[in-house]
């Protein structure tokens, strides 16, 4: 587990990957060979595991964000035309890998399984559900008692950072109001 800088390195490196070592230095208050001997031990072992962007995906056309709670269970071989079967689910497939940005199994909320997909209008996360359905059933899972969480990406948009601090053992919540043309931040702890 990286130490206190460590850590801070992180959380910096969440909210903004592009900064110079240089910047991270002040920034953490130290001098950039550190940041840059601390950043390159975190990227070797494994700690940084890659750097990404974030979408602005109202500007790409995405109005909404889902969050679809499920319970995923093996059921028994279906016997049908396997061409049929074949082309239908490769249809499937690639409809719906064009919406999810996240299918992962789990336990909680009384489910076991989470999506995260977008969606360009209410209609589109309408028939998103429906594919779902009939792509779960149609293989070997079923989808059972299925709960959505939508958010309108058309309001005004909230980042959520959570970072943790080994010297306080404390998780300080950062929230960031993203108004066009300046930048409000909140803190608390």
């Amino acid at each position: 587990m990286p130490r206190n800088i460590g850590m801070k390195l992180i959380s910096e490196l969440m909210r903004n990957s592009r900064r110079s070592d240089r910047e991270l230095a002040r920034i953490l208050g130290t001098s950039q060979p550190t940041v840059t001997r601390i950043r390159t031990k975190l990227e070797k072992e494994g700690f940084i595991r890659e750097y990404t962007m974030i979408p602005d995906f109202c500007r790409i056309g995405y109005k909404l964000i889902a969050i679809t709670f499920t319970d995923v269970r093996q059921i028994l071989d279906r016997k049908e035309n396997p061409e049929e079967e074949e082309f239908a689910k490769q249809q499937r497939e690639d409809w719906l890998a064009n919406s999810i940005i996240m299918l992962e199994r789990g336990l909680g909320l009384k489910h076991t399984g989470v999506i995260l997909s977008l969606h360009k209008t209410y209609t589109d996360f309408t028939l998103f559900i429906q594919m779902l359905r009939k792509t779960l059933s149609s293989t070997t899972q079923t989808c059972e008692n299925t709960e959505n969480f939508l958010i309108d990406l058309n309001g005004d948009t909230y980042s959520h950072l959570f970072i943790a601090s080994n010297s306080s053992a404390r998780i300080r919540f950062s929230m960031q109001k993203h108004v066009p043309g300046r930048s409000h931040e909140m803190r608390g702890s």
